[in-house]
């Protein structure tokens, strides 16, 4: 009898335990969860990086840019819990422009365990994405050839890396599962056209990710009421400290292709998002910490400077 009751207790006190244990686990598997993946810029850091930005509906990884180290952060993300982020089962990858900082990467997640998937990734971007894809996987051809021929195997497994990839050739809805929606819509990168930003419709989130660009109304009218608005930003005491010597070229063309504190404040006070979160960071000589307290000062919505591999709650 005592060890029956024994056995009962530890049954009892086991699914007291188990159950709050299951429900994180049935809520991690459902809504929508948006991570700032990669939030650095063309200069290489230690902490940061390269630009990308990952959105998850149920078990469904959508990733927009993929710069240089984004699979290392990806990985990260999915020994913490998020298995949809590992990079052999990311389903779709948005591409905004085809800046480098924002594709460096796609080689390391496209073809990381590539033997490992079960669907076929499915690449979007502008003009030039087919070209990126098709000479990447070519140039891993050898590679390819050998994994075919000793690792590749299991019902229901891909048996090649080729993406599949679609052009966006104009604006407007590029994805729409029913469940998930993405639009795509222009921004002003300045000499780079065309540069696109994209907003993500689920069921209980609105996301807009700006992508590269100065100051832009379109993306105040596409983030209007969400619940993020992704953001690029530089600093402009940075940008006027900087001892480099082509600093008044390097200024012409920051001024006329990123946005300012300053700048994205005045977007974000036409938009009112719920969250404005901060990233590519361009700081130069300035530290965030600066960058926070002059946003204070244009704007007195809810935000956030991103961190790699952070939650946006």
């Amino acid at each position: 009898m005592k060890i029956i009751k024994e056995c009962l207790l530890a049954i009892v006190v086991g699914s007291l335990i188990a159950a709050p244990l299951f429900a994180a686990e049935q809520d991690k598997a459902s809504g929508t969860r948006v991570y700032t993946v990669g939030t650095g810029t063309p200069v290489p850091e230690s902490e940061r990086a390269g630009a990308s930005v990952a959105v998850v509906y149920g078990d469904r990884s959508f990733l927009f840019d993929v710069g240089s180290s984004v699979s290392n952060r990806l990985i990260k993300l999915a020994e913490d819990g998020e298995k949809a982020l590992a990079p052999r089962n990311i389903q779709h990858l948005f591409i905004t422009h085809m800046h480098s900082d924002h594709t460096l990467g796609f080689a390391s997640v496209a073809l990381n365990l590539w033997w490992l998937r079960e669907k076929q990734l499915q690449v979007h971007g502008p003009v030039g994405t087919r070209s990126l894809v098709e000479h990447i996987i070519k140039a891993y051809g050898q590679d390819t050839e050998i994994r075919q021929s000793t690792v590749v195997g299991g019902a229901g497994r891909v048996t090649d890396p080729t993406p599949t990839v679609s052009e966006i050739t104009e604006p407007g809805v590029v994805y729409d599962d029913g469940e998930v929606k993405v639009e795509a819509f222009l921004v002003d990168h300045g000499d780079i056209e065309p540069a696109y930003g994209y907003k993500i419709t689920t069921p209980d989130k609105v996301t807009v990710i700006s992508g590269d660009t100065t100051y832009d109304e379109r993306v105040a009218a596409q983030a209007k009421g969400a619940d993020y608005l992704i953001h690029e930003v530089y600093s402009e005491a940075g940008l006027q400290a900087s001892t480099d010597p082509k600093r008044p070229q390097r200024s012409d063309y920051h001024r006329h292709q990123h946005a300012s504190v300053e700048q994205v404040a005045k977007i974000a006070e036409h938009a009112q998002p719920k969250l404005l979160v901060l990233s590519h960071i361009l700081k130069w000589s300035d530290s965030v910490e600066n960058m926070q307290a002059e946003m204070a000062k244009h704007y007195d919505g809810r935000f956030v400077f991103a961190r790699d591999a952070m939650k946006l709650e």
